[in-house]
């Protein structure tokens, strides 16, 4: 008879956990966001699209991360079988492996 039970370590516990913490994140960032350009008059606003639309870093940035965000809501869904949170946390974790890649092979600068 064993004594201890032994640990079973089950991904979709994580998926989910990481797709409730997507949303949170989600929420809060939307909520800062729209208290922070409140304050901001319209041409505040104009220049801040303006600079981040033409910004190569940021859009190579924003590349990676959803390209990473595809491929993992894609491998939550189809292997591990997941959907609804458990998928959003295959995007959530796909984006930070995107964004990891984008930093791992950024070009020297010039």
């Amino acid at each position: 008879m064993m004594l201890v039970r032994p640990k079973t370590r089950d991904p979709t516990l994580l998926l989910r956990a990481l797709g409730y913490s997507c949303l949170g994140g989600m929420t809060a960032s939307g909520t800062l966001g729209a208290v922070k350009f409140s304050s901001i008059d319209e041409e505040g606003f104009e220049d801040r699209a303006y600079r981040l639309f033409y910004n190569k870093g940021q859009n190579r940035t924003d590349g990676f991360a959803a390209i990473g965000a595809a491929v993992g809501f894609a491998a939550a869904a189809v292997l591990a079988r997941q959907s609804g949170l458990g998928a959003l946390g295959g995007a959530a974790v796909g984006t930070a492996v995107g964004v990891a890649a984008h930093v791992a092979t950024q070009p020297a600068e010039e």
